[in-house]
């Protein structure tokens, strides 16, 4: 792999994101930090969300293959969307199957919609897939070879990038999806 093949999959983009980030409180940071480096603390610093929440075990597994496009910040966003989603489920004894694709959140969505300067080449930011999110809401959508959703993954991994970021479309693109595209949203918080 060439030097500009490796920094077209560096999907998070030097630019400002549209939407910034909270500046963290440093000097309230050192104050945490120094109470958690007392040697006498007995917090269980190990945490698996798979244990905690065994009935999403399933879902939180599921790896996510973004091939040759540098949409790490959207693919990341979607994968932790979903699996908070079927936590917030699990919390309230609801089931969230695995193997149903409406509970797997659309990559491709949040990678073409979130912003026109975000994509496959330009990157993009997390804290604007978030918002996007909140706001409008993504729909299902699972990984290339699986073909399911609303909007599944259409980047095949084996093709050879860079790779056109795919046009934002408010409409599922899997024409056997019977859910319509309002009717199929789930919003952040």
């Amino acid at each position: 792999m060439t030097a500009d093949s490796r920094k077209l999959l560096c999907g998070v983009s030097s630019e400002s994101p549209k939407t910034p980030a909270a500046t963290p409180n440093f000097k309230t940071k050192s104050k945490i930090r120094s109470k958690r480096s007392n040697p006498s603390c007995t917090y269980n610093i190990e945490f698996d969300s798979r244990k905690q929440w065994p009935q999403c075990a399933d879902i939180i597994n599921i790896v996510r293959n973004q091939g040759q496009c540098g949409d790490c910040w959207a693919v990341a966003s979607s994968s932790v969307f979903t699996d908070r989603y079927c936590i917030e489920r699990a919390k309230k004894g609801l089931k969230t199957k695995v193997s149903d694709p409406d509970n797997q959140s659309s990559d491709e969505e949040i990678l073409s919609c979130t912003s026109p300067t975000s994509g496959c080449v330009k990157g993009g930011h997390t804290p604007d897939a978030w918002e996007y999110m909140k706001n409008y809401g993504v729909v299902s959508g699972s990984n290339f070879d699986q073909k399911t959703g609303c909007k599944p993954y259409s980047i095949n991994p084996e093709t050879d990038g860079p790779l056109p970021t795919p046009k934002c479309v408010s409409k599922c693109t899997n024409s056997k999806w019977s859910i319509p595209y309002k009717n199929a949203k789930k919003f952040g918080e």
